[in-house]
């Protein structure tokens, strides 16, 4: 009986050490951690208000994002055909709360994919019916009429699901779409969009991740440095037509990050995918409109039926100067 009794308080002993050490561990870590990457302690929140058609984001670092419905019937030889949610723009706002520059232009974001000479996706180019579409609002599910006056929120999410279908026609289905956005409340968007191949095609581009981003707006300058994580160098982008390696004349497989800022924000696109194909490229335009970033899936490809494509990316926009 005295040795069980021994055991026990050994035991016991053992465990409080392990118990203790744990926990002075992950005290310590947590207090190793940067500034910026320890957990809010403070439990900040976003906010967010819905109709029927669209969802208004505004983060806690001065961001509001805006994402919305799209439909239109078919059009005989017109972009059309479409039904589906999507992100569409962002504005900066200032220390009252009010927009003080539209820093990332209208454009899409996620699906614009080239087959042959035509494209479809989104609602640029159309072709795209969504199967269903959820939302989750704090771990509650939101139908998607309903209407949401403006609140705090700690968690978004929201999972899509669609067809695609050949140029001009509403019968031939190419391929199954699925889309998930997480919002959180920074300023950053987790995305993940999963493409899956019921025919054979015939690729020259699939654009799954793309960012309009403004080079400058209401004279306040957005964007006019950039740097991609395969060239160790930055480029000047403040102009249109700015030449350099970035563009898609230096294209390279492997590229994965993206990085654009200016005076007062700074803009993130990193991608990650198990699968490089030989002509996927991550490269920026230097078009009038915007300084666009854009990651093209596959470049020239022939998928089979079945294939599977699937990007996971993350959006993410930071004020350089926080007290604004």
């Amino acid at each position: 009986m005295k040795q069980y009794l021994s055991f026990l308080f050994i035991a016991f002993a053992l465990l409080s050490m392990l118990s203790f050490y744990a926990c002075s561990a992950a005290e310590k870590s947590d207090l190793e951690l940067p500034e910026k990457e320890r957990p809010n302690k403070k439990g900040a929140l976003g906010k967010l208000s819905k109709t029927k058609t669209s969802v208004a984001i505004y983060t806690t670092n001065g961001i509001e994002f805006t994402f919305r419905n799209v439909k239109r019937d078919y059009v005989s030889g017109k972009t059309s055909f479409y039904d589906i949610w999507q992100l569409w723009e962002a504005f900066g706002h200032n220390k009252k709360g009010e927009r003080e520059a539209n820093i990332i232009r209208p454009g899409e974001w996620e699906t614009a994919i080239k087959i042959d000479n035509d494209f479809v996706g989104g609602f640029n180019h159309g072709f795209e019916i969504k199967r269903s579409v959820s939302f989750l609002l704090d771990g509650k599910i939101i139908p998607e009429d309903e209407n949401i006056i403006l609140q705090s929120f700690n968690s978004f999410y929201v999972e899509q699901e669609s067809d695609l279908y050949a140029f001009n026609s509403t019968t031939d289905k190419i391929a199954i779409i699925t889309k998930k956005w997480e919002f959180k409340t920074d300023g950053e968007i987790k995305f993940n969009q999963t493409v899956k191949w019921l025919s054979e095609q015939s690729l020259s581009n699939s654009y799954l991740t793309m960012l309009p981003i403004a080079r400058e707006d209401k004279e306040m300058n957005i964007t006019s440095k950039a740097k991609r994580d395969d060239i160790d160098e930055i480029f000047d982008v403040s102009y249109e037509g700015h030449k350099n390696p970035l563009g898609p004349a230096g294209r390279n497989k492997e590229a994965s990050v993206m990085m654009l800022w200016g005076e007062t924000y700074k803009f993130t696109v990193s991608v990650k995918r198990k699968e490089i194909l030989p002509n996927s490229s991550l490269w920026l335009s230097n078009s009038k409109l915007y300084n666009k970033i854009y990651f093209d899936y596959s470049g020239k490809y022939n998928v089979t039926k079945g294939d599977i494509f699937n990007v996971s990316t993350t959006f993410r926009i930071d004020r350089l100067n926080p007290e604004l």
